[in-house]
């Protein structure tokens, strides 16, 4: 099971952040095995396969702005 969709997935405005966005994208310098989720809904960790995906609130000023603050794109991930 792919760790990013499982992410993705996991509140309704999950979005897949730091380190794991730019494992994603294919960026990053090295490879991580933990999965952090940006959400305003509280996320409980869960491991999938040897991964950690684990929740992460943003902060209070920025929770109600749509974009919590930034450049959240939304990719199809097939």
């Amino acid at each position: 099971m792919d760790p990013f969709l499982v992410a993705s997935k996991l509140a309704p405005d999950a979005t897949v952040a730091y380190h794991a966005a730019l494992q994603f994208w294919g960026k990053a310098y090295s490879i991580w095995h933990r999965y952090a989720v940006l959400s305003c809904s509280s996320i409980r960790p869960l491991e999938l396969q040897g991964n950690e995906i684990f929740g992460v609130r943003p902060p209070l000023r920025v929770r109600a702005r749509r974009d919590m603050g930034g450049e959240i794109v939304a990719e199809s991930y097939a």
